[in-house]
């Protein structure tokens, strides 16, 4: 009978318990630069610019409301965004208290609190960096100031001038045609939109720092 080779079984070398734990470490902590990788990510191109682009324009549409508002009952509040060509002809008692009061007040609470109300709803459930919510309100400043500009300025002010916008003396003045005046408004209210997207949006961070996040 041929001799049969003897076969030896091979040990597979034993895992120390220190090794698999290490390892485990590794994993976890791989795992875990993943998750914070992503997340900062995340933080980083969260900007929702769709969104504010659309409570801009619901923004504006608050704002013109208040403008229109202002103009019919309390118009001295606003005479100082006319042509100073206007401003020189008209004297207008002051604004009754009342009206102050109970409409230009609540009106200036919901224009501003509704920027906080955008930034927190659209952002309060992931975190950002901070940068996201002064874009945002900045986004939605520059929307009201180019409505204002092309529509409430130049379409309606300028060129339509309805009865209501027109101060009393001062029918068919050319100032009201003064498409520059407006224009440098435009180029002010620009500035003061940055001001507002970081101070805003500063705070609207805070906000959801503190409270959401």
């Amino acid at each position: 009978m041929d001799a049969q080779p003897v076969r030896f079984l091979r040990r597979q070398p034993r895992i120390s318990l220190l090794a698999i734990a290490g390892d485990k470490d590794y994993n976890g902590a791989e795992e875990n630069n993943q998750v914070e990788s992503k997340m900062s990510e995340r933080r980083g191109s969260a900007m929702d610019t769709y969104q504010a682009i659309m409570d801009g324009l619901i923004w504006s549409l608050l704002w013109a409301a208040v403008i229109s508002m202002t103009i019919w009952k309390a118009p001295q509040q606003l005479v100082h965004d006319y042509p100073k060509e206007i401003q020189e002809l008209v004297i207008l008692p002051p604004v009754n208290k009342k009206i102050y009061r109970w409409i230009i007040v609540p009106a200036l609470v919901i224009l501003v609190g509704y920027l906080f109300f955008s930034v927190i709803a659209t952002y309060g459930v992931d975190e950002v960096a901070f940068w996201v919510p002064m874009l945002h309100i900045f986004i939605m400043c520059i929307v009201w100031n180019s409505v204002d500009l092309f529509i409430m300025d130049w379409l309606i002010f300028c060129t339509i001038q309805p009865k209501f916008m027109i101060l009393p003396g001062t029918e068919g003045h050319p100032a009201y045609k003064d498409y520059y005046f407006h224009f440098r408004g435009f180029l002010i209210g620009c500035a003061y939109s940055f001001i507002g997207g970081v101070v805003c949006g500063g705070l609207g961070y805070a906000i959801l720092k503190l409270f959401f996040w």
